[in-house]
């Protein structure tokens, strides 16, 4: 059954906004009134999710995998360099999650090539690719329990455009928090709430985006689960948002309180969605004319 969810944050039960239509699931688009976290509600369940990831995500939305194109490595480069800034040691253990076909370990490794690479990867697709790469695949499922096996291991784990997927963002904090070491990073990068590309509706909310953060409810989060900020921002042209943060034992739940966005949020929506309208009416206008 659907899964119906209140907020992550701070427990609230959320206002829906719009039904979000999809040929494996229907959902509301919901906000936390409180904080402004948006995630989808009711949701499907971790069982669908991975059979999903594992059989059909590439098809529906990484069909570059499966072509000759342009791999977009610049991307990776980026990660890289924020990254960079705030390593300690040259070489570790690198944990890439929500690997696909392992292009930011490839760019990783030019960097530091004495580290030892890892992925976790729910595509069957891709897992091939990793294996000829030779890059360790820790599990095919997120939501088992690798990290007993990793406790305080990795270095640096690195998740680009993955984090919004995870349906319990809080339970994925936890494990990843297990298996990073003391002095370990944490890279998150996901698309911006505050910072939305058109069309809204049928292009930036999408079924298989579980949450939409801004850099204040991501923050929130990191802090609710025992995590400290060292670095973050937003940038604008690529539309996202990255964090990066350590472990920090002195962190309590407390702290995870948010500024609530909700209206700002629910306000940049509305436009968009007028805006939009306004536009699909003036081109059905258009074509009655000609």
């Amino acid at each position: 059954m659907p899964i119906i969810k209140n907020c992550d944050i701070c427990g609230s039960k959320p206002e829906s906004l719009f039904r979000l239509q999809g040929v494996h699931s229907d959902s509301f688009v919901s906000i936390c009134p409180n904080d402004g976290l948006v995630f989808l509600s009711p949701s499907p369940t971790l069982e669908q999710l991975h059979e999903y990831y594992s059989n059909n995500y590439d098809d529906d939305y990484r069909k570059e995998i499966k072509s000759d194109g342009v791999v977009p490595y610049e991307n990776f480069e980026v990660s890289f360099s924020r990254i960079n800034k705030h390593l300690a040691l040259p070489e570790g253990h690198v944990l890439d999650i929500g690997s696909g076909m392992g292009w930011a370990i490839d760019v990783f490794r030019k960097y530091l090539p004495s580290s030892s690479y890892f992925a976790i990867e729910a595509s069957n697709f891709c897992q091939i690719e990793l294996s000829k790469k030779s890059i360790t695949l820790v599990t095919n499922d997120f939501y088992s329990h690798w990290e007993k096996e990793y406790e305080e291991y990795f270095s640096i784990i690195h998740l680009r455009h993955v984090f919004e997927h995870f349906l319990e963002p809080n339970l994925a904090l936890q494990k990843i928090r297990k298996s990073l070491t003391k002095d370990g990073l944490l890279y998150l990068c996901v698309p911006d709430m505050l910072n939305p590309m058109s069309p809204i509706k049928t292009f930036w909310f999408r079924l298989v985006h579980s949450h939409y953060y801004t850099e204040n409810t991501l923050g929130a989060l990191l802090r609710k689960n025992g995590y400290k900020i060292i670095d973050s921002n937003r940038d604008e042209k690529l539309f996202e948002l990255w964090i990066i943060a350590r472990v920090d034992s002195s962190s309590t739940e407390s702290e995870s309180r948010a500024i609530n966005e909700a209206s700002k949020i629910k306000g940049i929506i509305s436009r968009m969605l007028k805006r939009e309208r306004s536009i699909k009416i003036n081109y059905g206008i258009k074509k009655i004319i000609k």
